[in-house]
């Protein structure tokens, strides 16, 4: 892994589809931590709707794999697709946008623009 705060080695990554409908693991897939996210994502749901023979209406999606391969690939199979969104990480000291507000001031009498 090559991301702040994450130690260094040799490590793995384990990616899930569940059955939203019935709570239910319906694939299980391992590859190397060097892998993104949403590289294995299209393969997986093509296996597992040819293994068992589902066919999905739409799929839920983190923000991980909010890429253009991955929008493509479910527009390619008519699938409606839910996908989180990213927060963008602040910097140290700084207030993160959600936290700031505008408070308007009242515009002095001598500034206004005359009336016509």
């Amino acid at each position: 892994m090559v991301r702040d705060g994450k130690p260094t080695g040799f490590f793995y990554l384990d990616h899930r589809t569940v059955d939203g409908k019935h709570a239910i693991i319906t694939d299980t897939h391992v590859t190397p931590a060097s892998v993104h996210d949403s590289v294995p994502y299209l393969p997986r749901l093509d296996h597992q709707c040819q293994r068992f023979g589902l066919d999905p209406v739409g799929v839920g999606l983190d923000a991980g794999y909010f890429t253009a391969a991955i929008c493509h690939g479910l527009e390619e199979r008519g699938l409606y697709g839910v996908i989180g969104y990213r927060r963008p990480s602040k910097l140290k000291g700084y207030l993160p946008k959600r936290a700031f507000t505008m408070t308007r001031q009242p515009t002095p009498i001598s500034a206004q623009r005359p009336s016509r």
